[in-house]
């Protein structure tokens, strides 16, 4: 991700109001957030390798959250998937962690600020990750200038008679 570019966010749930009120309340500046009504439209849209998906497991077609989370882990395996579901069965729940996803959370109480913490979580370390990348090039740049400085002052010394 570019340092001035958007964290890509897809929301995936087959109930629209759901999914709109969820796009909504985690919109913020620094976010680009998508939202699709089943896990095939998501898939379609993978190769814009969006860092979070929001993916809920009981989607009204083909494929279920644990199907639609092992393509997209196969597709982008660095995208965080965090799982929301209205069930809570220790079988799914393993699953979508086997499977790879970032984090299950049953819709419930807290089920939101769960949502909204993981997200938030998530986009810090993708924004710190950056600062280091960026520090590194600049440490980069100014060993390769100290180096050239070295070189030339070398070469200058060399060239005296």
């Amino acid at each position: 991700m570019k340092p001035s570019s958007k964290i890509k966010i897809f929301l995936v749930d087959d109930d629209l109001m759901f999914v709109k009120s969820l796009k909504h309340l985690l919109s913020e500046e620094r976010r680009e957030i998508k939202t699709f009504s089943c896990g095939e439209e998501c898939l379609k849209s993978i190769n814009e390798q969006p860092s979070i998906i929001v993916l809920d497991y009981s989607l009204n077609n083909s494929l279920n959250g644990v199907q639609v989370l092992n393509r997209i882990k196969h597709s982008s395996p660095e995208t965080k998937v965090i799982m929301l579901s209205g069930i809570v069965k220790p079988g799914i729940i393993s699953d979508t962690i086997k499977y790879g996803a970032y984090d299950y959370i049953a819709k419930g109480e807290n089920w939101l600020l769960d949502v909204q913490k993981d997200i938030t979580t998530i986009c810090d370390e993708i924004e710190s990750t950056e600062q280091s990348d960026k520090d590194k090039r600049q440490v980069w740049w100014i060993n390769g200038g100290i180096i050239l400085v070295i070189l030339l002052m070398y070469i200058i010394n060399r060239l005296k008679f």
